[in-house]
């Protein structure tokens, strides 16, 4: 496996995702389930007990950062959404401890209410590096959008793209035409619909690699810069 180039992908300070995004804290709440041996009694144990623990594994059961369906239960997947939620350049504190009265997480976090109409965005670009200092005309067919795209049937919460020229990012990183709806079954879904951070990720993580006339934004640049020298 290669190690990412940590120094190629942290951009500068001022072109961070740092403002904007969660400041509240978030809950998990977590059901704890360990697996246990058969009883042996030729097994070492400490005093008082009769079986060996071999699996010390939890299971969530209420979050403030709900994930999808396959992951709606994994302690793993929304510790990370959770971590991710606050943005870049953020100093956190993890803490767990038991829950007591009145900490119990509800199972769908409720969004304030407001007095009046609620706007919210349904769609965000995602600009390659060097993106806004470059002088390349057209240079917008570079750009990756991350699109809403509905509610999940089965968790109520919103789905969103990343899309490209009537296609459409999946979880893996290939590109796929985008199915009309009709035509979309529920493995299809599950590879190519998101969370809003999970698709801002992917989004951010593909769209220096985005190719038009053979070349992406970076070469196409390299390319005009040599010829102007020559």
């Amino acid at each position: 496996m290669t190690a990412t180039n940590h120094e190629k992908y942290r951009p500068p300070a001022e072109e961070r995702w740092t403002d904007g995004i969660r400041t509240e804290p978030v809950r998990i709440a977590v059901r704890t389930e360990w697996l246990y041996s058969e009883y042996n009694p030729k097994t070492l144990l400490p005093e008082g007990r009769t079986r060996h623990p071999f699996s010390r594994s939890g299971r969530v059961t209420a979050s403030d950062v709900p994930s999808d369906y396959a992951h709606m239960q994994d302690v793993a997947a929304h510790l990370y959404r959770a971590v991710a939620a606050f943005g870049d350049d953020k100093d956190l504190v993890i803490e767990v401890r038991l829950a007591g009265d009145g900490t119990a997480v509800p199972k769908k976090a409720e969004r304030p209410a407001t007095p009046g109409p609620e706007v919210v965005p349904s769609e965000y670009r995602v600009l390659p590096t060097g993106y806004r200092k470059s002088p390349l005309t057209g240079k917008q067919h570079f750009e990756l959008r991350v699109c809403w795209r509905g509610a999940g049937l089965e968790t109520g919460e919103d789905r969103w793209a990343v899309v490209h020229t009537g296609s459409c990012l999946a979880a893996d990183g290939t590109w796929e035409h985008e199915l009309l709806p009709s035509s979309r079954d529920d493995d299809w879904l599950a590879r190519h619909r998101f969370t809003r951070e999970e698709a801002l990720r992917l989004a951010a993580s593909s769209v220096d690699d985005v190719v038009i006339n053979g070349r992406t934004l970076a070469q196409w640049e390299q390319h005009f810069a040599s010829r102007s020298e020559g």
